[in-house]
């Protein structure tokens, strides 16, 4: 395929608020999540960065290579409380930002994603026709991206993170829909969890990723299940198919991570009690501190799908890299490789520190 070379740079990733968010929950009949009535919320000056949180680490260095803010380079934070589902407005103003930046500078526009971003991501490109995409899009980066889930997500709704901000944490979970999207992914493949993987175990329950039902009403709130399984079933993460856009997913390994989580008793069956903390044991195949590799590699799936139409799918790895560095300097040979990518639409060559397991699938 030909190169990809864009002079428009677009980050979508999260835009925290700085209170409690407001609560969300799920209409049943109409199948849909919605805030409470009289509620209404929105990304202040969308297209610039002042929805991001501390927004200058973001965009200072990407100034030092001649991306400037609201010139060619262009922030989409979005309600990280909702998983691609609930996103449709956001989407509609996505569209017309990538539009907008592509007739402001005749240049195919580069969608940077780190951590969550990923996931909403690829919920745009499905909606967005081929022919849209090979009009707009040069490449697609997923850095730290979150495809099958984060062992971690289960922790957050039974006990928290830790006994000092465990009630906090566990009701701030439980007030957001986008938590259960990134619960790990059922399935029998190198890349979910399957049947007989344990991710939770109490002195009389083994939770594996087929018990979520199970989970929700031990934990005394099977009034959530119907919401989980919608989230679980979107089929931007469900079907997972490719983007249809040449792609870079990069992410760490090498640091432990959580896979599993032994909790010393059994669930109350009431969502005021807290349970005790867990033993955490770390994944095999480790990770960024935050999501395991297996979950990384998922993209790889689409190598056959990607080809077909013409589109390059690569991946790479950076021994001990946190989750979601690759975004500023400090993620180093990462940092590097976007940056020479989004400049000249070529990669340049792994190092000893970015060659675990697969690089460059096509």
């Amino acid at each position: 395929p030909s190169l990809s070379v864009s002079r428009c740079l677009l980050a979508n990733s999260s835009a925290f608020p700085l209170l409690w968010p407001e609560q969300l929950r799920f209409d049943q009949q109409n199948k849909s999540i919605v805030a409470n009535p009289g509620v209404t919320v929105d990304i202040e000056d969308f297209g610039t960065f002042k929805g991001f949180k501390g927004a200058a680490f973001l965009f200072l260095p990407y100034e030092e290579h001649g991306w400037i803010p609201q010139i060619n380079f262009y922030g989409a934070p979005y309600d990280w409380r909702l998983p691609s589902a609930g996103l449709e407005p956001y989407y509609t103003k996505l569209q017309a930002l990538v539009e907008h930046a592509f007739s402001q500078h005749n240049s195919k526009v580069t969608l940077l994603s780190p951590s969550g971003g990923p996931q909403v991501a690829l919920g745009f490109l499905h909606r967005m026709t081929q022919e849209w995409k090979d009009k707009h899009i040069a490449w697609f980066i997923a850095e730290s991206p979150v495809w099958s889930g984060s062992p971690l997500t289960l922790e957050t709704v039974i006990s928290g993170y830790d006994s000092q901000s465990g009630p906090f944490v566990k009701q701030l979970s439980n007030d957001t829909f986008s938590i259960p999207w990134y619960f790990p992914r059922a399935g029998e493949t190198n890349s979910t969890w399957g049947h007989n993987e344990t991710l939770i175990h109490t002195p009389s329950k083994n939770y594996t990723a087929y018990d979520y039902d199970q989970l929700m009403t031990d934990l005394g709130e099977p009034q959530r299940i119907p919401g989980v399984n919608f989230v679980l079933n979107d089929p931007d993460l469900k079907d997972f198919a490719a983007p249809g856009v040449d792609t870079l997913v990069t992410y760490g390994y090498d640091i432990g991570t959580p896979e599993y989580f032994h909790y010393p008793v059994d669930f109350f069956q009431n969502p005021l009690q807290v349970p005790p903390q867990p033993r955490t044991i770390n994944a095999t195949d480790t990770g960024d501190g935050l999501v395991t590799v297996r979950s990384s590699l998922r993209g790889t799936v689409w190598a056959a799908d990607q080809a077909k139409l013409g589109k390059r799918l690569l991946y790479r790895s950076y021994a001990n890299q946190q989750h979601a560095q690759c975004l500023i300097p400090q993620g180093g040979k990462c940092f590097d490789d976007v940056v020479a990518l989004i400049k000249t639409g070529t990669l340049p060559p792994p190092t000893a520190h970015s060659a675990h397991r697969f690089t460059d699938v096509l």
